[in-house]
């Protein structure tokens, strides 16, 4: 074969290769990571929201600057600054006054000035004070004025000074060096004293008079988490001096003595006078105080991540979210504060800012008994912590670092002290299900934007959140995390707290948080503030009940100002940051440390439209960080990014010096990258650039950091330590490959050659790779573990660009020589061993390029190589086709213990099982039964029938292991309609799955038996109703039905009030008759209906009332005739349209950018097997009951059984109105059907996408049973906050914290017009919370006459009408076993003599605690003061001698109950109590009865007779909890209500259940010291969440049950 043909060959085997690559290119790849989408609004802010800004480094230096120019004083660094010299403690901005900001911001006035506000202390002066001066105007100060006087009315005296770092280091220099001195035989022998084995806290305030500066300084052993180590030492100190020398001991504190000083102490000690108590010395980590994480990391927990990248903006110190707008900004003193905050374009509030936090202990050693801690003294701003990402705010959160001036005249940096996320809740912020007329489903998921940051003040961590939901709201909340308050335990210490280690007391002490809200709603002037209040007066009325709620507003006699808002919890995350450098003109420049990198603009041929025909080209440099700089910090640092807005070459100068490794990685930005780089370790030209038209324009890194960085500091491969812990080869012969999505260009240097790389993604993990030095070209596969070399060839022509031939021909040289593996991570670096052929790869030996000289045997080398690149791209297209790693579950580190098939006992009756009952019931009776679906009131039916729970008595002893298992039964529920003597019965029916016996339970579980007129309706009475209404009523005024209401037959819905009349035995309803379309709800037409529908005989049924627009008529024909007649006020309903119009839940806006979705990296944490859940240390069975809902049973917590049942009990509502309707009402909704309501869930929306979603079965009102499909889901949510965490910047240095990441269990009942969410949640400390969220359409009368006493109108003729809602849940807690008591701790305050100084007072807060013996005594009233800490007690004891117990902590706004007097308050008498605790009792099963709603007046279970005054000490007990809010509907309750603000339940957690705190024992723990690395991943599992988390979400297809219409009508 001759040359020509070996060149023709060549060249048909380059094209094929090219096809090949083309194809690899376009199939298979995994998709790229997830593209930002820009915000749907444009950020109209244009710079106006700098005005807040906080101060720069430049300004806070000018600030200083200025100060020590103009003050004519010497100003010492506050750093070093001593009492008596004169600094500055603080510099921050000066807010411009409101009425000029306002000015400016609203188009009429100029930017205002921008001034600082700074702080100084004058020790030196003859009379020493605290001055406050506004400086400006910024950026370049030129006067100041002095404002203390106009603030504060006077001076500050210098004694008022917050107490600075300096001071603290001074003090304790003072106790070092003065003090323990002095009793050097104590110091040693006792608490083993070395010089730093002793750290101390400070107590405030200083003193018992103004003019103080006396500290109590307690002593703890100088261990991780020092706070809870105390050793029974505090020192009174007397710094009040400006004179350090003269500083002196004015009292000792020992084991609960009190001594003169430390020589007095020593003396007693030397003479054994003194009770030593010796604390064991705990190690450097601290033992139980240590927040590293007693087991090792498992699979992940749940991450949230953004589909098309964030749907906020965050631009300087202004955010933009969806219709949200707002500037932000932090005060060293309050912290967060918010400005001009906006929504859709309206200003809502001027103002929203922290403004203190505030703490009062009690104890019985000094330094806690006086410590009252203001933190805004403190500075809440000053102490913002950094951020751990993934822990303390999501992943992906938006960090933004915070600069202040403070105890230092040196401006310093928090890094990462704020994120910013939009937070997916997983749950709706509405929707409705509608299973009544129109069938629809219409909700949204709730997503929220969250402002955090976190303040670590002293021992405390306070997550202060501000939450801007998509209704409008905002929500302000803190939550407290960190470690607890301590003191020495001694004594009568129990009076002050609870013992938690040997020495150690946990004191009480209280929380108070305050803000400030400066609402401007609507305007700045001309608003007032409006009282709503409940009122549940008698008013009597004719037939109308006796007693309705109706609405009172109370207007002041003059304006009131916004008041002062206290706040309630939340928590927490945080990270590092890539630092981008700001572009001055064509020259961008950044510093590393000392190295400098500058990036110019070329100045050579070509511009951004010549790179690649497209304009917009960026390039990117990033640098690695010396190592020799980096302290604990990895050696690759991505320190530097810029970007050419229009493209251009990138050079690299000869700054990086050599044979240091040095990183150019050159990425497409908008199209195409063109570069050169420049080495200064070889002579010659550099590589010629190379062109490449790139398919995508975001910048993105692939995410297990092949070959190149990450965004985060010192994520990378040059970072990674081998398993010795010293850097591998990667760290010596880097090589860098940057992957999009399609592809990027890098270059890369490896040994002493410099090459390139182009990489290509064709999934996340797997990558393609060429390889171009000037020794060759490299064709490599990069797939699963980065490590496989497919072949290498040289020269080649690359892209058009001639490349230097190097030794192909070289004899001893052929093909590359000899090539090893140089790295310990499993990625292959190329590198020539000239070593082995010694000098034969030298460029001497044999020069020429590509196309001059060219070896004869070259053609057939290339075609010989292009043969083996062919096979190996064809194997690799042979493998490819499949996706990127979907998430995969793990196995479970946890095992069932058997308690699966043992939760059976719990389990819903199955469709066989339902069956089996039917046709038992059928053939075993002797009654014909009809099918309740076509059922008369006169017929026989089956009502509904579900599981009998076995006894108590008889479950535990088969769970316990001492018992055989229960029979399985089924409660049937029958109406016996054609008897002499009507009635309700119910039967127990067993055993299943086969019956064989029935007996009547009835008068056992009611003492007799259920009159008929107390059965709730069935969807078949309804509709007979319906065709009554339609056949006979309306048949009477056919003139006013259709010239009024239009009427023809189909557009009218009905909607029934409850109970049915005033008195036992009634049976009479009032129907509202509302336009049937979507959310009829609120499309009241004025007219109502009452209907006797007592009797057994339809034919018999008659109107007994009819109401319309204010009026009352004996029938329809009474109506008729007088609107005939002329004598009737019409008010004429427009028509809407089938859809609703206002009330349609159809979006108003087009689908955007997705919002937040979590997903679980490694699969499911939780197992979910029949009706049996394990998830972490928690397992539970559930069930559904028909008429109650939600059931969970044998509830264990690591292992022990904590709760035997929590149920949901009832929910009702109470109604006002001035319509017949809705004053009449108060539903009971256990009498509809809680559980039989149960909607299917929206995947998505309802629940997350990727929850476990359950089907359940039932069997109501039909002879068969009936499925409804994903009626539950469970899911783990990440919380998006911590759950616990601590940033020590005290003593020792380190972080630790646990992500909440909590399991869910939810059902949604909707029940005519409103959607209850309930769930119930468990956390990894071992807390359950039981919750309801409500949702769906506010109920609704017609508005007339005096409707506004009764609600707010929402749209033309809709009044929406005042409610109450009560929730009542039973808690059957088995803490420690079966018999508990029930004890209340709370606190008070005691004034007491100092005893350090009898002439003083303090007043003090003690525990108070109570044993509340008898059912009375725990019965507490809805509005009265309950003890706050209440709990059942066990008769076992933990650790340290306390009573293992579980607290219940009710979350409720509940509006009144109501009155006593009513005739039909018993029947709800459960509602009285916000918690009641009885003894447990087989025959009081539930707090109230299904036919309690149709016979309130003779209550078939009274609630209030469970309460009898029995003993409940060491008693088998029942919580019955009430939590409920009052809902006054408002117009943005139109379409229908948010769950935001509507949420109450309440929360079990341990109290002293446990040694210590059992999340301590989480997989999901993070924890790391100021002397680890925290970016490996054997430290902080978290930093290895771009490759551990790097897998795709596995959503399943989107699937829904559809609809059951339960009206018919």
């Amino acid at each position: 074969m001759n040359v020509r043909t070996a060149l023709v060959l060549l060249a048909l085997a380059l094209a094929t290769i090219f096809a090949l690559v083309c194809v690899l290119l376009s199939r298979g790849r995994a998709p790229g990571a997830c593209p930002q989408q820009p915000p749907a609004q444009e950020d109209p802010d244009g710079g106006q929201s700098l005005v807040f800004a906080d101060l720069t480094p430049a300004e806070l230096a000018q600030v200083v600057r200025y100060l020590q120019g103009h003050l004519g004083l010497r100003l010492v660094d506050a750093a070093r600054a001593k009492p008596s010299d004169n600094c500055i403690a603080s510099v921050e901005l000066q807010v411009p006054a409101k009425a000029e900001v306002l000015r400016f911001l609203d188009g009429a006035g100029a930017r205002p000035r921008r001034e600082a506000l700074a702080v100084l202390y004058f020790g030196e002066q003859a009379d020493p004070n605290v001055t406050e001066y506004v400086v400006g105007p910024l950026p370049t100060p030129v006067y100041h004025r002095d404002v203390t006087v106009r603030r504060y009315g006077g001076k500050v005296p210098y004694h008022r000074r917050p107490t600075l770092a300096a001071e603290y280091r001074q003090l304790a220099g003072f106790l070092k060096s003065q003090v323990f001195p002095a009793a050097p035989s104590f110091m040693h022998q006792v608490m083993e004293y070395d010089g730093g084995s002793l750290a101390a806290l400070t107590a405030a305030p200083r003193g018992f008079q103004s003019g103080d500066r006396i500290t109590w300084f307690a002593l703890f052993q100088n261990v991780s988490g020092f706070f809870v180590h105390p050793v029974g030492l505090e020192v009174l100190v007397d710094h009040s001096s400006l004179d350090i020398s003269r500083w002196a001991v004015s009292r000792v504190f020992y084991n609960g003595r009190y001594y003169r000083d430390m020589v007095q102490l020593e003396s007693a000690y030397v003479q054994g006078r003194i009770s030593v108590e010796k604390v064991r010395r705990a190690p450097r980590d601290g033992d139980f105080s240590s927040m590293k994480p007693r087991a090792p990391s498992a699979a992940l927990f749940p991450l949230q991540y953004e589909p098309q990248g964030p749907r906020y903006s965050v631009r300087n110190n202004h955010v933009l979210y969806q219709a949200w707008s707002f500037a932000f900004g932090m005060s060293v003193s309050r912290g967060l504060r918010l400005f001009d905050i906006r929504h859709k374009g309206e200003r809502v509030a001027y103002e929203i800012s922290i403004q203190e936090a505030m703490s009062v202990y009690g104890s019985n050693c000094p330094g806690g008994m006086s410590t009252r801690y203001m933190d805004g003294s403190f500075g809440i701003g000053h102490y913002t912590s950094p951020l751990v990402r993934g822990v303390d705010c999501p992943y992906l959160a938006t960090y933004l670092d915070v600069h202040f001036l403070a105890h230092s005249q040196v401006p310093q940096v928090s890094k990462g002290a704020i994120c910013i996320f939009e937070q997916n809740l997983g749950s709706p912020l509405r929707r409705h299900y509608s299973n009544l007329q129109s069938l629809y489903y219409g909700g949204l998921v709730n997503s929220a934007l969250v402002l955090r940051s976190i303040a670590t003040v002293g021992n405390y961590d306070y997550v202060w959140d501000f939450l801007f939901y998509q209704n409008g709201a905002i929500e302000g909340k803190v939550q407290a995390t960190g470690y607890a308050s301590s003191s020495f335990f001694y004594g009568d210490g129990l009076q002050y707290g609870n013992r938690v280690w040997e020495h150690t007391l946990g004191t009480i002490h209280t929380h108070f948080i305050n803000y400030k809200v400066d609402l401007d709603v609507g305007g700045r002037s001309g608003s007032s503030i409006t009282a709503y209040h409940y009122s549940g007066k008698p008013q009597c009325s004719g037939e109308l009940p006796p007693a309705r709620p109706h609405l009172q507003r109370r207007r002041p006699l003059q304006q009131l100002q916004p008041g002062e808002v206290p706040g309630h919890g939340l928590a927490a995350l945080g990270v590092s940051e890539t630092r981008s450098c700001e572009t001055q003109g064509e020259e961008c420049a950044a510093s590393a440390q000392d190295q400098r990198l500058r990036l110019h603009r070329s100045e050579g041929k070509g511009s951004s439209s010549d790179c690649c025909g497209v304009r917009g080209c960026a390039a990117a440099i990033v640098t690695a960080r010396n190592r020799r700089d980096a302290g604990s910090l990895p050696a690759t640092e991505a320190r530097n990014v810029t970007q050419f807005p229009h493209g251009g070459d990138a050079h690299l100068p000869a700054l990086l010096p050599d044979p240091e490794p040095r990183l150019l990685q050159n990425a497409l930005e908008k199209g195409c990258v063109k570069a050169q780089t420049h080495s200064p370790a070889r002579e010659g030209s550099p590589f010629p650039a190379a062109g490449l038209h790139c398919s995508t324009a975001t910048m993105e890194h692939l995410p297990h950091g092949l070959l190149g960085s990450s965004s985060e500091a010192g994520v990378g491969p040059t970072g990674e330590k081998g398993e010795d812990g010293k850097g591998t080869d990667m760290d010596r012969t880097p090589s860098v490959a940057l992957v999009e999505r399609r592809c990027r260009l890098a270059w890369g240097h490896t040994g002493q050659e410099y090459g390139s790389f182009l990489t290509v993604a064709l999934s996340v993990w797997d990558s393609f790779c060429l390889r171009m030095t000037s020794s060759g070209v490299g064709l490599g596969w990069l797939n699963g573990d980065r490590s496989v070399l497919l072949v290498t060839l040289q020269p080649l022509l690359f892209l058009g660009q001639q490349l230097q031939a190097l030794p192909l021909a070289c004899g001893c040289c052929q093909g590359f020589g000899a090539f090893t593996p140089t790295d310990g991570k499993g990625i292959k670096s190329l590198v020539c061993r000239r070593g082995v052929y010694s000098g034969c790869c030298s460029q001497t030996l044999c020069t020429g390029s590509a196309l001059g000289e060219m070896s004869p045997k070259l053609p057939y080398v290339l075609l010989a190589g292009a043969a083996v690149v062919i096979f190996a791209l064809s194997c690799v297209l042979m493998s490819r086709g499949r996706r990127s790693p979907s998430c995969e579950s793990q196995p479970r580190t946890e095992e069932d213990t058997g308690s699966t098939s043992q939760s059976l006992v719990f389990a819903d009756l199955t469709p066989a099982e339902l069956a089996q009952v039917v046709r038992y019931l059928q053939g075993h009776l002797g009654l014909r039964l009809v099918d309740a679906a076509r059922a008369k009131p006169s017929d026989n039916c089956i009502a509904s029938v579900e599981l009998q729970v076995p006894a108590k008595v008889e479950v535990l002893r088969f769970l316990d292991g001492a018992g055989a298992r229960p029979r399985r039964e089924a409660l049937a529920v029958l109406y016996f309609g054609e008897q002499a003597d009507p009635n309700v019965t119910e039967y127990v029916v067993g055993p299943l799955p086969t019956p064989a016996y029935h007996r009547d339970v009835t008068v056992r579980r009611y003492g007799g038996k259920v009159p008929y007129h107390r059965r709730p309706m069935l969807a078949r009475e309804y509709e007979q109703v319906g065709a009554f209404l339609k056949t006979v009523a309306f048949a009477a005024a056919p003139t006013f039905l259709k010239e009024v209401l239009e009427y023809d037959s189909t557009n009218v819905a009905f909607q029934s009030a409850a109970p049915h009349g005033f008195q036992s035995g009634d049976r009479k309803s009032w129907f509202a008759l509302f336009q049937n379309v979507s959310g009829f709800f609120v499309h009241p037409v004025g007219l109502e209906v009452l209907v006797d529908h007592s009797s057994l005989d339809i034919s018999r049924w008659a109107v007994s009332r009819v109401f319309y627009n204010g009026q009352y008529y004996r029938d329809m024909v009474q109506l008729e005739s007088a609107y005939v007649q002329g004598r009737i006020s019409v008010e004429k309903v427009r028509r809407a349209p089938r859809d609703g119009d206002f009330s349609s839940m159809k979006p108003r806006a087009p689908s955007a950018a997705l919002f937040p979705l979590q997903y679980e990296p490694q699969g499911p944490r939780y197992s979910v097997r029949d009706n049996h859940v394990l998830y972490q240390a928690w397992s539970f069975a559930f069930g559904m009951s028909v008429s109650r809902g939600l059931r969970l049973f044998d509830i264990r917590h690591k292992g022990e059984r904590v709760a035997y049942e929590i149920s949901i009990q009832e929910a009702m509502s109470v109604y006002g109105s001035n319509c017949p309707g809705g004053m009449s009402t108060r539903y009971m909704d256990g009498s509809f059907g809680i559980g039989r309501y149960t909607s299917p869930l929206v995947r998505g929306v309802d629940c997350p996408y990727s929850a476990t979603y359950i089907d359940t079965h039932s069997l109501s009102e039909t002879l068969r049973p009936s499925k409804r499909k994903a009626s539950l889901c469970i899911f783990e949510q990440n919380l998006g906050s911590p759950l616990r965490r601590h940033y020590s910047n005290l003593q020792s240095l380190y972080y630790g914290g646990l992500v909440n990441s909590a399991l869910v269990l939810r059902s949604i009942a909707t029940v005519g017009s409103h959607d209850y969410v309930w769930d119930f949640v468990f956390y990894q400390n071992g807390a359950i919370e039981g919750k309801v969220q409500a949702t769906g359409y506010t109920s609704s009368s017609f508005l007339h006459g005096d409707g506004l006493r009764y609600g707010n109108r929402v749209w033309d003729h809709t009044l929406g009408t005042i409610r109450t809602h009560f929730i009542n849940y039973k808690v059957d807690l088995d803490v420690g076993g079966v018999k508990n008591s029930l004890v209340a701790h709370d606190m008070a305050f005691e004034m007491v003599r100092a005893p350090w100084s009898p002439e003083q007072q303090i007043e003090r807060p003690r525990l108070t605690k109570k044993v509340l013996d008898t059912e009375d005594q725990a019965a507490f009233r809805l509005q009265a003061k309950m003890p706050r800490y209440i709990y059942f007690a066990a008769n076992s004891k933990n650790k340290w001698g306390h009573q293992r117990g579980y607290r219940i902590q009710v979350t409720s706004s509940a509006g009144d109950h109501v009155p006593e007097a009513s005739s039909m308050e018993r029947a709800i008498s459960w509602a009285r109590y916000q918690l009641a605790v009885t003894r447990r009792k087989e025959e009081e099963p539930t707090s109230t009865s299904i036919y309690n709603q149709n016979d309130p007046w003779t209550p078939t279970v009274a609630f209030a007779d469970f309460i009898n005054n029995e003993t409940i000490t060491n008693e088998d007990l029942v919580a019955w909890i009430t939590a409920g809010f009052l809902h006054i509907p408002h117009s943005e309750d139109i379409p229908n209500t948010v769950t935001v603000g509507n949420s109450v339940g309440f929360l079990l957690r341990p109290y002293n259940y446990y040694d210590l705190d059992p999340s301590i024992y989480s997989h999901d723990g993070v924890f790391f010291t100021s002397e680890q690395d925290f970016t490996a991943c054997e430290v902080n599992p978290v930093a290895c969440l771009p490759q551990t988390a790097s897998c795709l979400p596995n959503f399943p297809p989107f699937t829904y049950d559809g609809f059951q219409n339960m009206s018919r009508l």
